[in-house]
């Protein structure tokens, strides 16, 4: 599992999992937040520390893009609703998201297993 993730983490990921690779600038514009423009390139280079996002050039613009999955994202969203804020079992939160038709099947199955994973390490 990645670590855990902050609201602003959450939201620079959730942005490029619909379109990625994206600039500083596309994602800057494209978050509906009143960050600065520096502020959102921050975040994005200690999220390139932490293994989050990968940064490349591209036509010498640095683009970014995630590197973890989206199921993985929501899985560290579901830990933290159930474990902090609602104190129900994991796998009833994860039904809760499992009504939506947000996410695939696949990452239906994949978020399952890993909170099948999360739960043998506990």
């Amino acid at each position: 599992m990645p670590p855990e993730l902050s609201k602003a983490e959450y939201n620079v990921l959730h942005q490029l999992w619909r379109q990625s690779p994206m600039s500083v600038r596309e994602l800057h514009d494209a978050l509906d937040n009143q960050w600065a423009y520096t502020t959102t390139k921050t975040v994005m280079d200690r999220m390139v520390a932490k293994e989050l996002l990968a940064r490349e050039q591209v036509h010498g613009v640095n683009v970014y893009r995630p590197l973890i999955r989206r199921s993985q994202g929501v899985m560290q969203w579901i830990k933290f609703l159930a474990d902090k804020v609602l104190e129900l079992d994991r796998s009833e939160v994860l039904n809760m998201f499992a009504k939506k038709d947000l996410y695939t099947k696949e990452e239906m199955a994949e978020m399952r297993k890993l909170l099948e994973q999360d739960n043998d390490g506990d």
